[in-house]
């Protein structure tokens, strides 16, 4: 990883000839993958969630279980996008999607000692790039959660 934030900085502060020789060395490959590639990987995919033109939050996709988690999710238009300015996923989200009294009028709260077994079912679920991110919309008492996953790429 030193390695290849040592030739970014080359890139960005070096000579002309020092910085092509950095951006020839980022797109070596190792095992048919770029170093930049694996980098990127290393360090996740910067995203930002936008609503109605206002930024909501901003998290760090890693490949991988867990993935982004936005809360306080409440009705508006929602944009998420990459640090490059890439639309990823861009939705108008409503009432009847965001809050379990509207999503699941019949489903009783359940007690304190009950959430933990409780693993709540999405409203929306979205799958991109082939799959390879998912984005769920998740209803709550008072406000909806978003999340993203990015799936691992199995190794060959």
């Amino acid at each position: 990883m030193k390695r290849e934030l040592d030739a970014i900085e080359r890139i960005l502060t070096g000579k002309k000839s020092t910085a092509a020789a950095a951006a020839r060395e980022l797109t070596e490959t190792v095992a048919g993958r770029s170093l930049l590639a694996v980098t990127a990987q290393a360090l996740g995919v910067p995203v930002r969630l936008i609503r109605d033109g206002a930024i909501a939050g901003d998290g760090v996709l890693l490949p991988g279980p867990g993935g982004v988690r936005f809360g306080r999710i409440v009705p508006g238009h929602y944009t998420l996008v990459m640090s490059t300015g890439r639309v990823l996923w861009e939705r108008q989200l409503v009432a009847e999607e965001l809050l379990t009294a509207f999503s699941l009028p019949e489903t009783a709260l359940r007690a304190a000692a009950q959430t933990k077994e409780f693993e709540p079912d999405p409203t929306i679920t979205t799958a991109l790039a082939g799959g390879a991110l998912m984005v769920r919309v998740f209803a709550g008492r008072e406000a909806g959660t978003i999340e993203c996953v990015m799936k691992r790429k199995p190794r060959r």
